[in-house]
C-alpha cells in the first residue's frame, strides 16, 4: 500500500473518532467544533478520495496515478499528513488526553523568527488563541487545498488519448448483445434523418461519395462510449479498499451531486474494456471491474496553466444565424464549492460551472468535431475544439506550398515545390532549398464548392468553416447523456430544438470572447421568437446604427465581478458624439410615424436608454421608458434592479426587462467619480471602466490584493487615469471600514502628504462573495521599503538634504492626521497604528532620478478614529492587538504595558523606528540595514522590534553610535536625526514629542546644516 492510501485511511479513521468524541463532549468543544461541521468535512473528504481513487489500491490508486509526479505526490502526502495531525490533535483535546494549548503553561519564547518578518503583519483575534478553533480552521483549509490539487490532477484538459473507451463493450446479460452495436444502428438512422432534413431535397453532387454520414454516426457512438467509460471509471475509483471500522462502516461518497447517475443507460449490463475474463462477462455484477488510474503529467499541467479558455471556442452559426445551445451545469455548480461534471464525472471547482469556462469544459468532454475530408488517415479522431479541428484540416487537407517569386504557382506537396526550385531557381543550393521549404507551406481557405453535410453552396454568412462547425456541434449534441435530474430542475434546455429555457441556463455553443449571445441572432434579441421585431423599411438605418454601437463597444474593455470573458461597454461621451437630433429622428421615424417623440428630450435624458434599445432592436418599446413624470425610466435611474411596477402582468414587457437587465451594463458602466463612490454595493455584472488591471501584490494571505488599474480619459472626473485598486476580502471588513472612515474624516487640505483617496465600492462576485474595493492615487516610486532596496543611498549633501526633507512633509501630514477638523466640521483624534516603511509611499519629482522626492502616508486599515465632540470616555482608544516590528512598547501584551492607554504617541515611536532604519541605510546602505535588523532579532526583539517589551533595545543604541561614526563627511544631518530619535521618539510614552514638534525640529536641523555647509566644498565620503 502506498503512502497516500495509508494516510487517507488514517484520516478517515480520525474523522470517525472525532465524530464519536464530539458526540460525548461538552458544549465548550461542540460550540467551536460542531459535529455537523466535522461530518460535513468528512463527507467532503470522502468525495475527494472517491473521485481520485485515494481509497483504492493497485493500478486504480492515487498512489499509482502520481507514481511519476514526485512534486504532486509530495504535495498531496504533505496535506494528508497535516490533515491527519489536525484531526489527531483535535481528538486528543476533545477526548481529554491533554489540555488545549491556551490552558497549558506558556512555553519559553524560543520560536524561530524569519528574516522577512520585518514588514510582517498579523492581526490577533481571540479565535486564534483557541486551539479547537484553530484546528477547525486548519481542517477546512487543508481540505480546500486538497480539492485544488484534485482539480489539477484530474483536469479534463490533461486527459491523454486512450483507446480504452473505444474497446468498451456493454452487453445485455440475457441476450449477450453488445448494446453499443444497437446504439450504432440507432445513431446511423438518426444521422440519416438529420442530414436529409438539412439537405432539404438538394441533389447529391455528381460523382460525390457520400462518406460523411457514416463517419458522423460512428463519431456519436464513440462519444457514447467515452461518456459510459468515464462513468464506469469514476465508479471504480469511488470503491474503497479500506476495511470498515468496528463502530462505523465506511460508506461510499454521498450523493451530493458528485456522482450523478445517467438513467438513460442500462442498469445491469456487464461491461468489458479490452480482453477480460469471458466467464465474468456473462454474470451480472454491480461491482465494476479493475481500472487503471491515468498518470498525472506535470508537463501537461504546465500547458494547461498557460492555456486560456478563449482558444477552445469561437462563435458557430448556421444558415439562419442561430447559435447552438449547450446544456447548463448541474445545480451543484451554483450551490457548492465543487461539483461533479455529469458527463466526464470529474470533480470540478464551482468556477468551472459558470459562463465560458463551463462551455469550454462541455466541449472538452463532447469533442464535437471530426474531419470532413474523404481519405483522411485519422477519420475517427475526435477534436475537442474548433481550433484543433481546423488545425488538422488546414495542415493535412488544405496545405499548399508556394514560391514567393511565383505567387500564382501553388503545389500540393513539398516535393512539387522542390522540383520547381530546382527547375526555375537553379542558383539555389540544396541547403537553401531545404530552408525555403520550411517556410513556404501555407493553409488555404476552405474553398470547397458546397457544404459536405447539407450540400448548400456559397455564400455563407461566416464562411464555410464556421458553417460546417455549427453542423458538427449540433449533430454531436445527440450523443450527450440525458440526465433526468437536469431535466427536472430546468438547468438545461432541449438542445436539439435550440430553444432557450426561461431560466436562461443554456449556453450558446462555441462562443468566444469576441462575440456574445447578442451576436448569434442577427434578428436582435436573445430569443427572437419571444419578442416581436418590427420590420419597417426604415430599419435599415437602425441596423447601421446598431452596427456602429457594436464597433464603439469593441473599443472599450471593463472589469466586473464575473468569471470568464472581459466585458465590453460604451462610455457616455461616445454616445454624445454618436447621436444628434437628425440621427435620433431617423431612428424614431422608423418606429413611431405618429405621434412624434421629442428628440431633444431623448438626447438630454434618455440617450443611454435609447442606445440600449437600438442595440436590442427594441426601440418600439421606448414609450414604456418615457412614462409620465415620476414614472420615467430615464438614464439617471439606471441600471434597473427590479421590474418596473407598471410592467407587472405583461409577459412581453417581462421579456423585455430580462433582456435589458442582461445588456444594460454595457451602456451604464459604473461612473468613476467622487460622488458615485460612497461605499455603494453593486452587482457582479456591473462594469467598472478599467481597461487594464495588473496585479501588484497580495497581503494577509490573499485577503488583500493590490492592483494597478487603468481607465479611459472621459470615463472619470479624477485628475488621473492610473489608479491603485485595493481589494479586501470578506474576512477583513473591519480593516476596510477603518481605512474608509479614516480617509472620509480628512479634508483635501489636511490630507496633503497622505496618499490620495478617491472613493470605495463593494461588489458581488460570481461566487456570491462580496469584495470591498478602494481607489487611491498611483504612486510611481512604490513604498519606502522597496525604494531602499532598489535605490542607492544619498551620498552628496544635496541628496542627503532632499532625503531628510521628505520626512518633514510626513511629520506634518502625521500631525494633521492626529488632530484636525474633518469635512463635517467635527474635530477628530486619529491614531494610524501601522507606521512603517511599507506604509510610506515615494513620489519622485522626476522618473529618471532618485532625488528629490516626497513621501506620502498610506496603509490606514488599522487606524483608530475618535470624534472629540463626543463626551463619553473611550478607555481603549485603539486596538492594542495589532503588532508589527515598529510597534511601540505599549502595544505589546506585557500586562504593565497593556494597562497604558494607546495614544498618538504610539505613532511617534513607529516613526522613530522608520527614521532609525532610514539613518542606518543612509550611513551603511542596504547591507547595513539588514545587519541592523539581524541585530534586533539577536537581541530578543519580538519580530525584530526595537524594544524588549518596555524600553529600547541596547542593540538600537549601539547601531545609532555606529551610524554617527559611519556617515559621509558631507552629512551634517543624519547624526542629528539619530539624536532626535533617541531623545524624543524612542522614549517612554509620556516623553515623546508630538508630530508637529518633531517636524519643526527636523526642519531646524536641516536649516542649521545648510547654513554650516558651504555647497560644493564638502565632497563625497
Amino acid at each position: 500500500m502506498g503512502d497516500i492510501f495509508k494516510l487517507s485511511q488514517q484520516c478517515h479513521q480520525e474523522f470517525q473518532n472525532l465524530s464519536t468524541n464530539l458526540a460525548a463532549a461538552g458544549a465548550e468543544y461542540s460550540e467551536h467544533m460542531p459535529i455537523s461541521s466535522i461530518e460535513s468535512q468528512h463527507g467532503k473528504f470522502r468525495v475527494w478520495c472517491g473521485n481520485l481513487g485515494a481509497f483504492q489500491s493497485g493500478f486504480a490508486s492515487l498512489d499509482y496515478r502520481l507514481r511519476e509526479a514526485s512534486v504532486m505526490n509530495a504535495n498531496v502526502t504533505t496535506l494528508l499528513q497535516q490533515l491527519e495531525s489536525a484531526l489527531s490533535e483535535s481528538n486528543d483535546v476533545i477526548s481529554g488526553k491533554r489540555l488545549p494549548f491556551e490552558e497549558q503553561s506558556p512555553p519559553s519564547d524560543t520560536s524561530d523568527l524569519d528574516d522577512s518578518t520585518d514588514e510582517s503583519e498579523d492581526e490577533d483575534d481571540p479565535g486564534h488563541r483557541n486551539e479547537i478553533v484553530m484546528r477547525m480552521s486548519s481542517i477546512h483549509s487543508i481540505l480546500d487545498d486538497l480539492y485544488r490539487l484534485g482539480h489539477k490532477i484530474r483536469d479534463p484538459n490533461m486527459r491523454p488519448k486512450s483507446n480504452k473507451a473505444a474497446l468498451l463493450e456493454v452487453k445485455d446479460p440475457e441476450s449477450g448483445v453488445d448494446l453499443f452495436q444497437e446504439f450504432s444502428a440507432f445513431d446511423e438512422k438518426h444521422i440519416a434523418e438529420t442530414i436529409n432534413q438539412l439537405r432539404q431535397g438538394r441533389e447529391t453532387p455528381a460523382a460525390y461519395d457520400d462518406y460523411l454520414p457514416r463517419r458522423l454516426a460512428a463519431a456519436i457512438t464513440r462519444r457514447r462510449k467515452h461518456f459510459r467509460y468515464w462513468e464506469r471509471h469514476s465508479m471504480k475509483l469511488a470503491q474503497s479498499h479500506i476495511k470498515p471500522s468496528p463502530t462505523q462502516e465506511v460508506s461510499p461518497p454521498e450523493n451530493t451531486g458528485s456522482q450523478p447517475k445517467l438513467h438513460s443507460r442500462p442498469a445491469t449490463p456487464v461491461e468489458e474494456a479490452g480482453e477480460e475474463n469471458p466467464k465474468q462477462s456473462s454474470i451480472p455484477s454491480a461491482i465494476p471491474t479493475e481500472t487503471d488510474a491515468t498518470p498525472y503529467d506535470a508537463a501537461r499541467d504546465d500547458m494547461t496553466e498557460r492555456g486560456t479558455v478563449v482558444s477552445v471556442a469561437s462563435t458557430a452559426l448556421d444558415v439562419d444565424g442561430k447559435g447552438v445551445e449547450l446544456p447548463g451545469p448541474p445545480p451543484e455548480a451554483f450551490e457548492r464549492e465543487s461539483f461533479t461534471c455529469p458527463y466526464c464525472f470529474v470533480l470540478c471547482p464551482a468556477r468551472q460551472g459558470k459562463g465560458k469556462v463551463w462551455k469550454a469544459h462541455v466541449l472538452q468532454d463532447l469533442q464535437p468535431y471530426v474531419c470532413t475530408y474523404d481519405n483522411c488517415r485519422t477519420p475517427n479522431e475526435l477534436y475537442p475544439s474548433r481550433r484543433r479541428w481546423l488545425q488538422h484540416e488546414e495542415s493535412i487537407h488544405r496545405r499548399i506550398w508556394r514560391c514567393k517569386d511565383h505567387p500564382h504557382a501553388m503545389f500540393e506537396s513539398e516535393e512539387g515545390l522542390r522540383v520547381h526550385f530546382q527547375d526555375e531557381h537553379k542558383d539555389l543550393t540544396r541547403q537553401s532549398i531545404d530552408e525555403l521549404l520550411l517556410i513556404s507551406a501555407f493553409a488555404r481557405v476552405d474553398d470547397r464548392e458546397f457544404c459536405p453535410i447539407c450540400f448548400r453552396r456559397p455564400p455563407f454568412q461566416k464562411g464555410l468553416s464556421n458553417h460546417i462547425a455549427n453542423h458538427l456541434g449540433r449533430i454531436s449534441l445527440f450523443s450527450l447523456p440525458r440526465n433526468n435530474t437536469e431535466a427536472e430542475n430546468g438547468s438545461a434546455v432541449a438542445v436539439a430544438s435550440g430553444k432557450q429555457d426561461t431560466a436562461g441556463s443554456a449556453r450558446s455553443f462555441d462562443t468566444d470572447s469576441s462575440h456574445s449571445r447578442w451576436d448569434e441572432n442577427e434578428g436582435g434579441s436573445a430569443d427572437s421568437n419571444f419578442l416581436p421585431v418590427i420590420t419597417t423599411p426604415g430599419l435599415s438605418y437602425v441596423l447601421q446604427a446598431r452596427e456602429r454601437l457594436r464597433e464603439l463597444m469593441d473599443r472599450y474593455r471593463g472589469h466586473n465581478g464575473e468569471q470568464g470573458e472581459v466585458p465590453k461597454f460604451i462610455p457616455r461621451f461616445e454616445l454624445d458624439k454618436l447621436w444628434n437630433t437628425s440621427t435620433v429622428i431617423s431612428i424614431l421615424n422608423a418606429y413611431f410615424p405618429e405621434p412624434k417623440i421629442d428628440p431633444v428630450m431623448i438626447l438630454a435624458n434618455f440617450l443611454q436608454v435609447f442606445s440600449l434599445l437600438v442595440d436590442l432592436r427594441q426601440v418600439q418599446h421606448l414609450r414604456h421608458f418615457l412614462g409620465d413624470g415620476d414614472d420615467d425610466l430615464w438614464d439617471g435611474i439606471f441600471p434597473l434592479r427590479e421590474l418596473p411596477s407598471s410592467w407587472y402582468g405583461n409577459e412581453e414587457l417581462r421579456g423585455l426587462y430580462d433582456e435589458v437587465q442582461q445588456r444594460q451594463w454595457a451602456f451604464f458602466p459604473y461612473p468613476l467619480s467622487l460622488a458615485a463612490l460612497p461605499n455603494q454595493l453593486v452587482g457582479s455584472a456591473c462594469i467598472l471602466p478599467f481597461h487594464a488591471v495588473e496585479e501588484g501584490f497580495t497581503v494577509k494571505a490573499d485577503e488583500i490584493r493590490i492592483f494597478t488599474a487603468q481607465t479611459y480619459e472621459g470615463c472619470t472626473d479624477f485628475d488621473t487615469t492610473t489608479l491603485i485598486l485595493k481589494i479586501y476580502g470578506e474576512g477583513l471588513q473591519d480593516s476596510y471600514n477603518r481605512e474608509r472612515e479614516a480617509f472620509n474624516s480628512l479634508t483635501n487640505e489636511h490630507s496633503r502628504d497622505i496618499i490620495r483617496y478617491y472613493g470605495c465600492y463593494r461588489q458581488f462576485q460570481s461566487d456570491a462573495t462580496i469584495t470591498m474595493n478602494m481607489l487611491f492615487e498611483h504612486v510611481e516610486g512604490g513604498n519606502l521599503d522597496a525604494f531602499m532596496q532598489s535605490a542607492k543611498p544619498p551620498r552628496t549633501y544635496e541628496q542627503i538634504r532632499a532625503f531628510w526633507t521628505a520626512f518633514c512633509g510626513v511629520l506634518g501630514a502625521l500631525s494633521r492626521f492626529h488632530d484636525s477638523v474633518g469635512p463635517d466640521k467635527v474635530r477628530y483624534r486619529r491614531i494610524h497604528q501601522n507606521i512603517k516603511l511599507t506604509s510610506l509611499h515615494v513620489c519622485k519629482a522626476q522618473k529618471d532620478t532618485e532625488y528629490p522626492f516626497t513621501l506620502k502616508i498610506g496603509g490606514l486599515r488599522f487606524s483608530h478614529i475618535r470624534r472629540l465632540d463626543q463626551q463619553e470616555e473611550d478607555e481603549s482608544s485603539a486596538d492594542p492587538s495589532h503588532e508589527h516590528p515598529y510597534s511601540a512598547p505599549e502595544r505589546g501584551h506585557d500586562l504593565a504595558q497593556a494597562l497604558q492607554e494607546i495614544t498618538t504617541a504610539a505613532d511617534i515611536w513607529s516613526m522613530g523606528c522608520v527614521l532609525s532604519v532610514a539613518a542606518a541605510w543612509v550611513a551603511m546602505g542596504q547591507s547595513g540595514r539588514e545587519g541592523y535588523r539581524q541585530a534586533r532579532f539577536n537581541a530578543g526583539g519580538n519580530y525584530g522590534s526595537f524594544h524588549d517589551g518596555q524600553s529600547v533595545l541596547e542593540a538600537v543604541k549601539t547601531l545609532h553610535k555606529h551610524v554617527i561614526g559611519s556617515v559621509a563627511r558631507s552629512d551634517k544631518i543624519t547624526p542629528r536625526v539619530v539624536a532626535m530619535v533617541e531623545a524624543h521618539m524612542l522614549r517612554p510614552q509620556a516623553e515623546r514629542l508630538t508630530a508637529k514638534e518633531l517636524g519643526d525640529k527636523l526642519r531646524m536641523i536641516i536649516a542649521s546644516a545648510h547654513v554650516k555647509t558651504r555647497t560644493g566644498e564638502d565632497g563625497d565620503d
